[in-house]
């Protein structure tokens, strides 16, 4: 990571200097993909407080089972109730 940060400092000085200012960031991997792709989608466009309560809620919805066959199981109106829009359904 040092090392491709050195990179874009040399590139690109007013990254560089933001770089310097906010210092490297800790990135991580998630393995279940589809669990990063239904919190990004809830999360949109909503503060994250809001995120967090309506993605916490959704979990319990699953009974902690976040994977397609189960989401795909539950009806829109399980989902409204606890938040989440009808555009949102449709791309969960």
């Amino acid at each position: 990571m040092r090392a491709n940060l050195d990179i874009l400092r040399k590139n690109d000085p007013v990254l560089g200097k933001l770089i310097d200012l906010i210092g490297e960031l800790e990135l991580y991997k998630q393995d279940n993909h589809y669990l990063s792709l239904v919190k990004s989608i809830i999360g949109q466009q909503l503060s994250i407080k809001a995120a967090e309560a309506i993605f916490i809620r959704f979990i319990d919805l699953t009974e902690r089972s976040i994977i397609p066959e189960k989401v795909i199981m539950l009806s829109d109106e399980a989902h409204r109730k606890i938040g989440i829009s009808y555009q949102k359904i449709k791309y969960i």
